[in-house]
């Protein structure tokens, strides 16, 4: 995934997105379709990746809080700077929001037979936590999608993270050359999903980075700038 040098980093500015019934109460005509009773509808993340985003908030607030009563130091970013950890804080934010918005579901695909495989198996490949662990094992399965890559270059000042971001970017790759194969999806719309889910990669990968993933959040919300704002070329 090749992405053109940004230089100017927008932190913190993007806005990014059953209960059950008393057996013994007889149901009622309404009821059956009551919104309570409904199956919900899936959302721009999972449940796996909405929990490690609330987890990386309560970490970075006590990190803030810390920080402000003198108890550590405040982290620095790859430039040297001191990390800004309320701008930190409300790209995660934002992140969580529009996690939890509903997915926009695509219209039925009429050419999906293009390729063997459905959309929804697309996109769970594309959403796939495991998918470095699980590579090969997916590429033999679904031998038929798009499975190159052209590596992982960095923004501006943060291009020494390629090589820590290189699977999330083989996999934003994989999200966007295999779109194309079905229409209804080649828009603004699910081209933001697949850089949503670009970023949440990345942010799993900061995870197990100890004091270094403050930082790297800083460095994965750079490289999704770089996507959001210059990918547009490669998706379509």
């Amino acid at each position: 995934m090749r992405t053109p040098i940004l230089g100017l980093l927008l932190l913190g500015t993007l806005t990014l997105a059953s209960c059950g019934q008393n057996a013994a109460a007889p149901t009622q005509p309404d009821q059956a379709t009551s919104p309570s009773t409904l199956e919900a509808a899936p959302t721009n993340l999972n449940a796996d990746q909405l929990g490690a985003l609330r987890t990386r908030i309560a970490d970075v607030q006590q990190l803030r809080d810390d920080v402000r009563a003198g108890r550590v130091a405040a982290p620095l970013d790859d430039t040297g700077a001191v990390l800004d950890l309320d701008a930190l804080l409300g790209a995660l934010q934002a992140d969580l929001n529009e996690g939890l918005q509903p997915q926009r579901l695509p219209v039925p695909d009429l050419s999906a037979q293009r390729v063997p495989y459905a959309s929804s198996t697309y996109k769970s490949v594309s959403a796939n936590n495991s998918f470095r662990s699980q590579y090969s094992s997916l590429r033999g399965k679904y031998p038929s999608f798009n499975w190159t890559t052209d590596g992982c270059s960095g923004p501006s000042g943060y291009t020494g993270w390629s090589d820590e971001f290189y699977w999330p970017c083989r996999q934003h790759d994989f999200g966007y050359r295999n779109a194309r194969h079905y229409p209804s999806l080649m828009n603004e719309t699910h081209r933001h999903w697949v850089d949503g889910q670009f970023k949440q990669h990345m942010q799993n990968v900061c995870d197990d980075l100890g004091w270094r993933k403050y930082p790297c959040y800083a460095a994965a919300q750079a490289f999704y700038t770089a996507v959001y704002y210059g990918g547009k070329g490669s998706f379509y």
